[in-house]
């Protein structure tokens, strides 16, 4: 099958990641290989509309290489998604835990409607924590080198659904 704009499919790639910010040549940041590939719903923007693009037309077999601008990633790097909190938001039970608040950890927080979000520790002092809510690739072209392993069908169960569900028809919410 090929993979088709307009046409939601389930696609299976392997792919070497390699991030650059402008500042020297691209590194190695990520690998999926054909026993850990990644799985996702083409066609139904749940993933970079503009990775989606570059897979147009491929099949099982092919190969691909092709960057993804920082703009047409996860944008730029935005300072004003840094924010500082008192250092009391991160109490358990009055108690801070001081292995998971460290400089560069990356902790799970919610937003005002109680939806997960993810931020980077970026400075801790005695009474207040800065947190990084950037996406951590936010800012980075993105060099993406790999292979389609699979392309199929999504299902409407699927597309409903907006993931892909495991081969036995089960889905985990």
């Amino acid at each position: 099958m090929i993979i088709t704009y307009g046409k939601p499919s389930v696609v299976s790639l392997a792919y070497d990641l390699a991030v650059n910010n402008g500042e020297g040549l691209p590194q190695p940041f990520e690998s999926r290989d054909e026993s850990a590939p990644m799985v996702f719903l083409y066609g139904t923007q749940s993933f970079m509309p503009y990775f989606e693009t570059q897979l147009d037309k491929l099949e099982a077999g092919d190969e691909f290489e092709f960057t993804v601008p920082y703009d047409k990633g996860y944008g730029g790097y935005d300072e004003k998604a840094n924010e500082w909190f008192p250092l009391s938001t991160f109490e358990n039970d009055g108690e801070i835990d001081y292995e998971i608040l460290q400089v560069g950890n990356i902790i799970p927080m919610a937003d005002e409607d109680g939806h997960q979000i993810l931020s980077q520790v970026l400075e801790i002092t005695e009474d207040q924590v800065k947190m990084d809510f950037n996406h951590p690739l936010a800012g980075y072209d993105l060099h993406f080198t790999g292979k389609i392993l699979s392309v199929r069908e999504a299902t409407a169960e699927e597309i409903e659904h907006g993931h892909v569900h495991a081969q036995d028809g089960s889905c985990s919410h």
